[in-house]
């Protein structure tokens, strides 16, 4: 009689759906296809289409100044990055490259599509960092002053006016100075300003 309902709860428990079943199910529904994610992620997708059109838009233009345009350019890319940084914290884990394959049960066309659009974003600013080098300097600049506002600047001193923004210059300044030693060959906004001729 043991036996018996011993194989019964045996067969019960093979006929059952595992756990990891159960869970690349649910995943799938809360995924969906691709139509549903790029309608749910429209505006998102949208936006950083439009900011890197304007950004090429406005590097292929001779209407700025030569210290204007790559401060420009590196706002709208800002921009770009930050929409873009919005758009994967809107995706499922699963979907990002870094994890590696996606789990079965996903579509391969949502898979295919969330890949590209991350190396795509990535070969784009890599673009612009390529045939714009002084985009590099405010990179430096912008990481050398989030670090500087987190960690060195004291609580005191952020309350006061202007504090923001001599945080930046010293770290657009602290920027130059290492291009400038990692890269000989580097110019300045002030030293490719033409000289005041008479």
């Amino acid at each position: 009689m043991t036996t018996a309902v011993g194989a019964g709860k045996v067969g019960d428990d093979g006929d059952a759906p595992t756990s990891a079943q159960k869970e690349g199910a649910a995943h799938s529904t809360q995924i969906g296809n691709l139509r549903d994610f790029v309608l749910a992620n429209g505006p998102l997708l949208g936006a950083i289409g439009g900011l890197i059109g304007i950004a090429t838009f406005v590097s292929a233009l001779p209407l700025y100044a030569a210290w204007v345009q790559p401060y420009l350019i590196f706002l709208l890319l800002a921009a770009a990055v930050l929409i873009w940084l919005e758009l994967l914290a809107q995706w499922p884990p699963e979907l990002m490259i870094y994890r590696g394959p996606a789990p079965s049960g996903i579509p391969w066309r949502l898979v295919g599509f969330a890949y590209v659009v991350q190396l795509t974003m990535v070969g784009f600013v890599g673009g612009f960092l390529w045939r714009i080098p002084r985009l590099v300097v405010l990179t430096v600049a912008t990481v050398i002053g989030a670090g500087l506002w987190h960690y060195l600047v004291p609580e005191r001193c952020k309350a006061w006016r202007g504090s923001l923004l001599a945080t930046a210059i010293v770290a657009l300044l602290v920027s130059m100075l290492v291009t400038s030693l990692a890269h000989p060959t580097y110019q300045s906004v002030v030293e490719t300003l033409p000289p005041n001729e008479p």
